[in-house]
């Protein structure tokens, strides 16, 4: 298997690595690292290891807001009223 710089493992649009009978999925493959992108690449690489037509393109990334908004508990001012 190759490695680039970073020790990140090189894949192809199927997630094969250089190795043609190992793939490899998940943050081994670099960034993003997230567990939705690692459950695409998981069912690419099935998927092609029986020999179907698949490619990994790329996965949506979820954005936050910024600031991040959260509330939690009685709004102000309505605390320990009945």
């Amino acid at each position: 298997m190759r490695l680039d710089g970073r020790g990140i493992v090189t894949v192809d649009e199927r997630c094969r690595t250089t190795d043609p009978v190992i793939y490899a999925v998940g943050d081994v493959t670099g960034e993003p690292m997230l567990a939705h992108r690692a459950s695409r690449q998981g069912k690419v690489a099935g998927e092609g290891d029986r020999g179907r037509p698949v490619a990994y393109d790329n996965v949506a990334v979820p954005q936050s807001s910024s600031p991040i908004r959260k509330s939690r508990g009685a709004a102000h001012g309505g605390a320990g009223r009945a």
